[in-house]
């Protein structure tokens, strides 16, 4: 019988990824920092799926066994739903877990600022729009922060939390498709082609000069942006 993650449309890039995750430095710690799982469409605050219940406990059961994991979610339902069913998930190989909350702040004005973003939140096409005119400036920044001070409110956090890790530890931060963008787009300064899907991001290890990074299916270093250093 086929798994939920065979079976739903958005399921071979996650499967892909989790292959990836496998392929991981095992003497150094890990970041992966990927969407949460699939939510009713048409309205923004809304559940999980069912599926994207099921989805999220394979996805913890295909995780690496022997490391330490730490979750980190946005203070949304649909975020912490998707670290608790990934921990269910990794029951099954006993590892250590960790839950803790976090907050970026992205949008000044919420009410003005979803004007334009309730336009687009469920279509793929329009969403990867809205999100390169928000990354060129086409928003005030009276009503949002750019994506670079959200990339680097995201890069102070992560790398922070991460600074202390000891080398078997994988930190997974469980947020929103904008916001694995702006860090793919930033940190790295790649193209997103594809649209953030669900359970979908990336994976990222650092080392003195250099970040290796796992993202659609393909494992790249990169060097670090001239700001990183600012962040900590």
């Amino acid at each position: 019988m086929s798994s939920v993650l065979e079976q739903v449309e958005w399921g071979k890039p996650v499967l892909s990824f989790l292959h990836q995750i496998k392929q991981i430095d095992p003497k150094v710690p890990a970041l992966i920092h990927i969407r949460h799982s699939e939510r009713d469409l048409g309205k923004l605050h809304t559940d999980l799926t069912q599926i994207g219940l099921k989805a999220s406990v394979q996805f913890g059961k295909q995780l690496p066994k022997n490391r330490a994991y730490r979750f980190y979610h946005t203070p949304y339902s649909r975020t912490e739903k998707t670290v608790k069913k990934i921990i269910e998930g990794l029951r099954e190989n006993q590892s250590q877990t960790s839950i803790q909350k976090i907050e970026i702040s992205t949008m000044r004005d919420e009410e003005k600022a979803f004007i334009n973003l309730r336009k687009n939140w469920d279509d793929r096409t329009q969403i990867r729009s809205w999100f390169y005119k928000w990354a060129a400036g086409h928003y005030p920044p009276w009503e949002m922060n750019s994506t670079l001070d959200a990339a680097q409110q995201l890069a102070g956090l992560m790398v922070k939390n991460l600074d202390t890790a000891s080398s078997d530890v994988i930190d997974i931060y469980v947020t929103h498709d904008t916001y694995v963008a702006v860090c793919i787009f930033h940190w790295f300064g790649l193209m997103i082609d594809n649209w953030i899907n669900f359970l979908d991001g990336y994976l990222v290890q650092f080392y003195s000069d250099y970040m290796r990074v796992f993202f659609n299916e393909i494992t790249m270093d990169i060097e670090y942006p001239y700001w990183w250093n600012f962040t900590k």
